[in-house]
């Protein structure tokens, strides 16, 4: 009994957790997006990365680092709060099973069976049910997609804001751009004979 207490109480604790991971998914996220990042130009930078000109998209990250960090914060917490929701949707499967099974155990012929029964070293009946390796594989499936998309989501904020920050530190500058003649695009070997002195 008192084990189902603390099983109950550390469920009601995740829930807590997940909820909060929840909405910070479903409105946290999206909130931040529409009041903080489309205002700044996040749309068109995304739409012209999406059209293969991802130079744009690294220098708007660059000009607006802190915002973009903040983005991608949110995104690791909310998946970070739910890192133990696999296994606690595993552990809450088992409990309803064996709950079922000691209902449906109250015969006699059910007591005699389960008293043959031998244990596993997790305190569960051998054959406790036939479900439980694709449960396993389930929870360990959710687990480890969480793990990935968590440290992928933050190594990529690590690296767009690294490339972003020597990215534009070195742009040109396009007001001091030569002007290109129909045809042809500005060269090194243009700009030299721009820059020699008229006398040569």
């Amino acid at each position: 009994m008192e084990n189902q207490r603390t099983f109950l109480t550390k469920l009601r604790i995740n829930g807590a957790y997940y909820l909060i991971g929840a909405l910070l998914l479903l409105a946290g996220v999206p909130l931040y997006q529409l009041l903080v990042l489309l205002p700044q130009g996040y749309a068109d930078a995304l739409a012209s990365a999406g059209k293969g000109s991802f130079s744009s998209y690294v220098l708007w990250i660059g000009h607006h680092l802190s915002q973009f960090l903040g983005y991608r914060a949110l995104l690791v917490i909310s998946f970070a709060v739910l890192l133990s929701l696999p296994f606690t949707l595993f552990r809450i499967i088992v409990a309803q099973e064996i709950l079922g099974q000691e209902e449906e155990g109250m015969g006699e012929e059910t007591k005699e069976i389960e008293s043959t029964e031998t244990q596993t070293p997790d305190g569960m009946p051998e054959y406790a049910w036939r479900g439980k390796g694709f449960a396993v594989l389930a929870a360990w499936s959710g687990l480890l997609s969480i793990i990935l998309y968590t440290l992928g989501t933050l190594a990529s904020a690590v690296y767009l804001a690294v490339v972003s920050s020597t990215f534009s530190g070195h742009t040109p500058n396009t007001s001091t751009a030569i002007p290109s003649v129909a045809g042809c695009s500005p060269c090194r070997v243009c700009s030299l004979e721009q820059l020699s002195p008229e006398g040569d």
